[in-house]
C-alpha cells in the first residue's frame, strides 16, 4: 500500500462527499477529491497509478505473436499503440504520458482523486478548453519512436478529429466538458471508485449545464450503465495492436441517469 504524504492531504482543495451511489457492498461511502496542487512525487505516483490501472490483466509480458492474437489481454489498446509496450508503472513511456495529461490539467483542467491513496484518478477539461500544450507533453512526444510519432500525427489525430466531429457535431467538444484519463488501480478495483470519480464529473458538468464527453477504447459498458450513450465508433489499427474499436460517448447535462 503507497503511504500518503502530509502534503497529499494539505493540498486537496475541494472535498466533494457522494453518496448513494451504486458502489459495492464494501463501500457505501466514497470521497472524491479535486486536486489543485500536486507535488513532483505526487504527479509521478498517480501516474504510476493510472499505469497500473491501464496495465495488461494477468499477462504482463506479452510477446508480438500473442499481441496479433486472441491470447492478448491487454486493456488499452491505445496506449499500446503510442508507447509501443504494455502499460505498467515500470514503462517510463506510459508513466512520463499520464505525468504530461496530469501536469496539463493542473494547468488547463482538473484532476480528481478517490480512494485512500489516489488509487483513482480521473483528468478532466472544460468547455473552450485546446487542452494546451505543456512542457511535458512536448518532452513526451519527443521521446516517441519515429513510427508511433508518425501514427499519431498523421493517422490517430485525423481519425480522432472525424470521429468526435461526426459523433457530436464539428466543434461540440470544445464546448462540453471531457474524460481525459480515468482509471482504478487494479488493487482497488471493484470497489465502487470509479463510479464515485464519474458521479463527480457529471456533477461538475451538471453545473456548467454542460454534456460529459469521452472516447475510448476499453470498458464501453462501464459508462453505459452510468448513463452514458454511444454517440459514435470508428475502427483504428496499429502495428502492434491490430484493428481495435474506438468509442465516442456522452452523457447529457439533461440526464436523469
Amino acid at each position: 500500500m503507497l503511504r500518503r504524504s502530509v502534503a497529499w492531504e494539505n493540498l486537496v482543495r475541494t472535498v466533494i462527499t457522494l453518496c448513494s451511489l451504486d458502489l459495492s457492498a464494501s463501500m457505501s461511502l466514497s470521497t472524491v477529491r479535486q486536486l489543485k496542487y500536486m507535488s513532483p512525487d505526487e504527479v509521478i505516483r498517480a501516474s504510476k497509478n493510472l499505469a497500473n490501472a491501464l496495465k495488461d490483466g494477468q499477462n504482463t509480458t506479452i510477446t508480438h505473436e500473442c499481441l496479433r492474437s486472441d491470447c492478448r489481454l491487454r486493456k488499452d489498446p491505445l496506449t499500446l499503440a503510442v508507447i509501443g509496450e504494455p502499460s505498467s508503472e515500470n514503462s517510463e513511456l506510459a508513466v512520463a504520458w499520464l505525468t504530461a495529461d496530469i501536469q496539463r490539467a493542473l494547468q488547463d483542467g482538473e484532476v480528481y482523486a478517490a480512494g485512500e491513496d489516489a488509487d483513482a484518478i480521473a483528468i478532466s477539461f472544460g468547455p473552450n478548453n485546446d487542452l494546451g500544450d505543456h512542457p511535458a507533453w512536448t518532452e513526451f512526444f519527443a521521446r516517441l519512436s519515429p513510427e508511433a510519432s508518425k501514427w499519431w500525427t498523421e493517422y490517430f489525430t485525423v481519425q480522432y478529429s472525424s470521429l468526435t466531429n461526426e459523433a457530436y457535431g464539428a466543434g461540440q467538444q470544445r464546448k462540453s466538458w471531457h474524460i481525459q484519463v480515468l482509471g482504478v488501480r487494479p488493487d482497488a478495483q471493484a470497489k465502487g471508485l470509479g463510479t464515485a470519480l464519474v458521479r463527480a464529473l457529471q456533477q461538475r458538468a451538471k453545473a456548467d449545464n454542460a454534456d460529459l464527453y469521452l472516447q475510448t477504447a476499453t470498458t464501453p459498458g462501464f459508462y453505459e450503465k452510468l448513463g452514458f450513450e454511444v454517440a459514435g465508433s470508428t475502427v483504428l489499427e496499429a502495428p502492434l495492436t491490430g484493428q481495435f474499436t474506438y468509442w465516442a460517448y456522452r452523457w447529457r447535462a439533461n440526464s436523469d441517469s
